[in-house]
């Protein structure tokens, strides 16, 4: 079971290393694209509501979800994970406490519970959150050392067994412009892939033409991108910018300010963007987290909904620590220029991002305890 797109990335690239196929994917909020491929079944969500999975994150969003049908979904979830009952014998949680609720009152097997959404660094778990753990819990899997000793104090069987969102990143090195090339440091752009991102795009954008203003080195703008295209090149060309397709190997457009930044517009290659950014200015979630993990400084800022609000964004500047640097709209431009500018300053801020992420592996290690817990052992 998960619930957001980046606990689906985790569960896949768990289920890839267990290298079985007596699995059954329950993906709560998203469309379950992330395990095709995976050859098991799986079950998604009806629909997308509003919030994009932020419910109670501000009371707005959830009467908008109540409207676009929040209550016939659970139930439907419910009634499903009670049809489940007879056909598993473990059930894997990856995200926060909301899927060991369901999975204990309605699917009623053991747990193991990978705790995605919580840290010490950043929101602690609450007491009644422990104390259904130690009761239901067969084994916790944190994603920091400091966390999980924290709670093997209170008695929980917990553990931290490397970062498995930093095992889903894949480096091709096939990212280029057919007969061009990449021109002085690259800024990496990540606006998010839910609804938000297509606004946060727009302010980025805005950005990118301040930066190009400021700087007298050449600077190439690098967009992640997992939005429909046709929609960023309507709303880009309808605040006056220039939208043009091009032809390379993943980058499938470019918008032209008017100070002339060039921002390619790069699809499916999300690993190989990190790999070449020097700094990334992010509003995202799991990408942000997994751009400092592969030693990228984050340059973030309050957003245009419910992923990327100053709560959200303040508790992520706990979790990541220096290597995130959370400012406001008017700074952005600066505190990138700033980083270009300062080696020894990106230097440090890589290697407190690794630190703070944690090593690749986790996956492999998380999929061994959830294979022999199975066994019994």
């Amino acid at each position: 079971m998960s619930n957001g797109y980046g606990e689906d990335l985790i569960a896949s690239s768990i289920i890839k290393e267990m290298g079985r196929k007596d699995i059954i994917a329950f993906s709560l909020i998203g469309d379950g694209t992330v395990y095709k491929g995976l050859n098991i079944p799986i079950i998604k969500s009806e629909r997308s509501l509003p919030s994009g999975g932020f419910t109670f994150q501000k009371i707005g969003a959830f009467f908008k979800d109540i409207k676009a049908g929040l209550l016939r979904q659970v139930y439907n979830q419910i009634k499903r994970l009670r049809g489940l009952r007879n056909e598993v014998k473990l059930v894997v949680c990856v995200g926060d406490i909301y899927l060991v609720i369901l999975a204990t009152l309605f699917v009623r097997r053991p747990i193991i519970f990978v705790a995605t959404a919580k840290s010490d660094y950043m929101n602690r778990h609450y007491g009644i959150e422990k104390w259904l753990m130690k009761k239901v819990c067969k084994v916790v899997i944190n994603r920091d050392e400091h966390t999980a000793s924290s709670l093997r104090r209170e008695g929980i069987n917990a553990l931290y067994l490397g970062n498995p969102i930093m095992d889903c990143l894949k480096v091709t090195n096939s990212l280029r412009l057919r007969g061009k090339s990449w021109r002085g440091k690259i800024v990496g752009i990540l606006p998010g892939s839910r609804e938000e991102g297509y606004s946060n795009l727009l302010d980025i954008i805005e950005i990118c033409d301040e930066i190009k203003r400021g700087s007298k080195e050449d600077i190439t703008f690098l967009a992640s991108l997992t939005l429909d295209i046709e929609r960023v090149k309507k709303s880009v060309e309808d605040i006056g910018y220039v939208f043009r397709y091009i032809e390379g190997n993943g980058v499938r457009g470019e918008v032209i300010t008017r100070n002339g930044a060039k921002i390619l517009l790069a699809y499916n290659h999300f690993g190989d963007v990190l790999n070449h950014s020097y700094v990334v200015i992010g509003l995202a979630g799991t990408a942000n987290e997994q751009a400092v993990g592969s030693g990228v400084p984050v340059i973030t800022f309050r957003g245009n909904g419910p992923q990327t609000t100053r709560k959200r964004l303040l508790g992520q500047k706990r979790l990541l620590g220096e290597s995130l640097v959370f400012t406001d709209r008017r700074n952005v431009a600066n505190e990138v220029l700033r980083i270009l500018d300062d080696g020894d300053m990106r230097d440090r801020l890589s290697e407190l991002g690794k630190i703070r992420m944690g090593c690749k592996g986790g996956s492999q290690r998380i999929a061994e305890v959830i294979v022999t817990t199975s066994n019994g052992r």
